[in-house]
């Protein structure tokens, strides 16, 4: 468990010469990354390329202190790791646009397992439109329904080349959506829908599309 006195003594001991972080599964809160992020912040020297905080208790108050990465999604960091952090529609929505804004350089966002849903997807959908560097997005099992999956879809740039979206509720609405997505991008490579609800109709969509 890393409190966050810890964590921010964490923060100022590190190298400015690492390159990938991993602090999964370590029971960080909010107040502890906030903590984190600041002071990794405030090292623009900073060379970290990988940051790995799955399995964390982020909480909705965490997508605030996400916002202190922004420094780090526009220098050197290109993979970010937050799945099952319970981030939530607030969280994710007061993350979304430093995450995935037009100034991130961020290639690699793991968003899975965080009770997401539609008004997340909405927020995460509208900061994708200006984003032109990610290439994969996983937001496995959380709950965007039709309504955060049509937004994902019609979101879609031309840099993302893998997009995982097992287990959201999606139906036949959302396929058809990512069927009209398929049709214009030229880039997705990999579209992972399993453990969803399209049915026979959007399964159809999907195969007229390919």
């Amino acid at each position: 468990q890393i409190s966050a006195s810890t964590a921010r003594v964490l923060a100022s001991k590190l190298t400015c010469r690492l390159e990938f972080l991993d602090i999964c599964y370590c029971e960080l809160d909010a107040n502890a990354f906030d903590a984190l992020s600041t002071g990794l912040a405030a090292r623009l020297e900073s060379r970290l390329q990988q940051l790995s905080l799955g399995g964390n208790k982020l909480g909705s108050q965490g997508g605030q202190a996400l916002s202190n990465l922004a420094g780090l999604t526009r220098g050197c960091l290109q993979r970010l790791d937050l799945e099952l952090n319970d981030l939530g529609d607030e969280g994710s929505m007061a993350a979304s646009d430093s995450l995935l804004g037009s100034t991130s350089l961020l290639k690699h966002l793991d968003l899975s397992m965080n009770n997401i849903r539609s008004n997340g997807g909405k927020a995460l959908a509208t900061a994708l439109r200006k984003n032109r560097s990610l290439t994969q997005l996983k937001l496995n099992f959380n709950c965007l329904g039709d309504i955060g999956g049509r937004a994902i879809a019609e979101a879609l740039h031309e840099m993302l080349q893998t997009l995982c979206l097992e287990g959201n509720n999606l139906g036949e609405a959302a396929a058809e959506a990512f069927a009209r997505a398929l049709q214009g991008s030229g880039q997705l490579l990999e579209l992972q829908l399993g453990f969803n609800k399209i049915g026979a109709g959007g399964a159809r969509h999907l195969a007229l599309a390919l």
